[in-house]
Order: structure tokens, then C-alpha cells, then sequence
């Protein structure tokens, strides 16, 4: 089983889709059209903040689409903790959440991470998280930028989270050249330490199709105000961040 990971535009520079119920004639791509114009069951939308939750809850509702939110947030070691050092305890994860009724909940925590914890981006830790947590949320652990992929890549140091419930562990190909050896590494680390925690394949999807990376780099590019030759951008050596890609994966 693959989960298609949709972004939408309000991951500010992240994704050239939109939450539209329907996509432009000319221009931006509704994720909603996409799902329905290629049957996708079990669909998730993860974004970087909660701009667009309420009209991702409506527009499904509307249009009977099942579409899971998900938030990916950075954590560090001590939000209170606002020094250079700090920024080699930081790591993603995403809270999933499973029930309309935790809402309120992700969105305290989303504010306290944007207010109390921020330094240069939202921050939280998980000893605010667990004070904050409500049974309709769960959490995961992404296949980039995670605490085992910053250690193992960038030499980083995030201490393990100490889940107080095994979370679900997601493992991407997109054709980077790391990502088999970060699965293996990643596969062996959880097999020592968390042996019953789901495992399972994602793809992000930030445009539709592969020929989209052109105008998906360009607008990167623009918002980190650097230039196609020479862009700066982690993990942009590869097209295969698309509907197209996850479409091709689910034929084998």
C-alpha cells in the first residue's frame, strides 16, 4: 500500500496545488480534481501549517472526498531553548487528525508552537505535545528530514522522541540517490528499536506531472530567492515528487 501525501499551496513555497473544488482551466491543479479524476481512496493532505484546514474539511465534505490532514511540524530538543545549537535537535513529524473533534487541540498546538517555541520557523517539543495531546490525533514519522534521517545524513543530534504510542514510520523512492540507503539504515534501526511499529510507503505530491518540476523548481526558487542553476534546495534533484509518479507505482 503507497499513501498519496498531497501539499497544497498554503505550505507556503512547498506545492503548486491548490484545495480549490475544482482546478483552473489554465494554471493551478485542485487536489480535489485529482483525486477524483483518477479514483484515489484513502488520500491524505499533509501540510507545514493550518491555513487551509477548514477549506480542505469543507470541500471534501462537499464533494464527498475522503481527505486525511495531516500537520508536519519541526520539533527540538527544548522549545524554550532559542540558540544556534538547538537547531541540530530538530526534526519533522506529522499529526494525523483521525477526528473532527480533535481540531481544537491541533490547532493549540500549532499556535503554541508558532508563538512560544518559534525561532526562525514553528518549533514544539514533545514534552509540550503530550500536555497538549487529545485522543483524536495519532502521529508519523516521515521519510525525510525525520530524527533518524537528520542523524543518519546531516549529523545531527535528535535524541529519540519517547513515543508514549508507537507511532507509523513512512519510507519514500523518488529516486534520490540516498533513499535506498536511508531505507536500509532505516529498515535496521527500527527492527533494534521499534520492531512493532508500522511501516509504510508514501508518496508526497506537490504537482501533477513530471514535466510540472520545471515550473515547481521556478517557484521555489523564487521564494528562497535563489536561481534554477544554482537552486539550493534540499531533495530537488528528482521529478518524481508528482501524481504521476504515485500513479506509475500503483501499476506494478
Amino acid at each position: 500500500m503507497i499513501i498519496p501525501a498531497f501539499k497544497s499551496h498554503y505550505s507556503l513555497n512547498k506545492s503548486i496545488l491548490t484545495l480549490e473544488k475544482e482546478s483552473a482551466k489554465i494554471g493551478a491543479k485542485s487536489i480535489f480534481s485529482l483525486i477524483r479524476e483518477n479514483e484515489i481512496e484513502n488520500s491524505f493532505l499533509i501540510d507545514d501549517n493550518m491555513s487551509g484546514f477548514l477549506e480542505a474539511y469543507y470541500n471534501s465534505k462537499d464533494l464527498g472526498v475522503d481527505l486525511k490532514f495531516g500537520l508536519r511540524l519541526t520539533f527540538c530538543a527544548d522549545m524554550e531553548d532559542k540558540s544556534e545549537a538547538s537547531i541540530k535537535t530538530e526534526a519533522k513529524y506529522i499529526i494525523f487528525l483521525t477526528k473532527s473533534d480533535g481540531y481544537e487541540a491541533l490547532s493549540k498546538i500549532f499556535s503554541k508552537a508558532s508563538s512560544d517555541g518559534f525561532y526562525y520557523i514553528p518549533r514544539l517539543d514533545f514534552k509540550t505535545l503530550k500536555e497538549l495531546w487529545h485522543d483524536s490525533l495519532d502521529i508519523g514519522v516521515p521519510f525525510y528530514d525525520s530524527f533518524l534521517f537528520n542523524n543518519h545524513l546531516k549529523m545531527y543530534n535528535c535524541l529519540p522522541p519517547g513515543f508514549w504510542s508507537c507511532p507509523v514510520f513512512f519510507w519514500e523512492n523518488n529516486s534520490i540517490p540516498f533513499d535506498e540507503i536511508y531505507k536500509k539504515a532505516l529498515f535496521e534501526h527500527l527492527d533494534k528499536g521499534y520492531p512493532t511499529c508500522e511501516r509504510i510507503q508514501m508518496q508526497s505530491i506537490y504537482y501533477e506531472m513530471k514535466d510540472d518540476f520545471l515550473a515547481y523548481l521556478t517557484m521555489r526558487c523564487i521564494g528562497k530567492k535563489s536561481t534554477l542553476q544554482k537552486p539550493n534546495l534540499d531533495h530537488l534533484c528528482s521529478d518524481q515528487f508528482c501524481l504521476e509518479s504515485f500513479l506509475e507505482k500503483n501499476e506494478k
